[in-house]
């Protein structure tokens, strides 16, 4: 008998058997790795059901924040800054009256600033 075939029957053996434990190795490794993500996914259940509650609590604030602001009376301009006021004020939306009220602007400066800084002005390219 030759030794070439015993030879190689003995390294196709070991190839087997190295082939059998790394894929064991895998097998614990896919389980662990499995067990592992549907840890995750229950936390990510878990957060994703808290967020709801959460994003009620925070439109709630940000409303009763909107109410508190509409509360509170606008700075009166210091002199030569009426002009950054009303254009600043006329970006968040602020009416013509509320400028002429608020800047002592003229009811023309007013809708100008308006005009030019309000919500719905066409946007600029910088």
């Amino acid at each position: 008998m030759n030794a070439w075939p015993i030879a190689a029957l003995s390294l196709a053996a070991v190839a087997l058997f190295v082939l059998a434990v790394a894929l064991g190795a895998l097998w614990f490794a896919l389980r662990r790795t499995s067990a592992r993500l549907e840890s995750l996914q229950r936390a990510l259940l878990r957060l994703v059901e808290a967020q709801a509650p959460l994003d009620a609590r925070l439109d709630a604030l940000a409303s009763l924040m909107r109410e508190e602001r509409a509360c509170l009376p606008l700075p009166a301009a210091a002199p030569g800054r009426a002009y950054e006021l009303a254009a600043h004020l006329a970006s968040s939306g602020v009416g013509i009256d509320q400028l002429v009220a608020q800047c002592g602007l003229t009811p023309g400066e007013a809708e100008l600033a308006v005009r030019i800084h309000g919500l719905r002005a066409p946007s600029r390219a910088a």
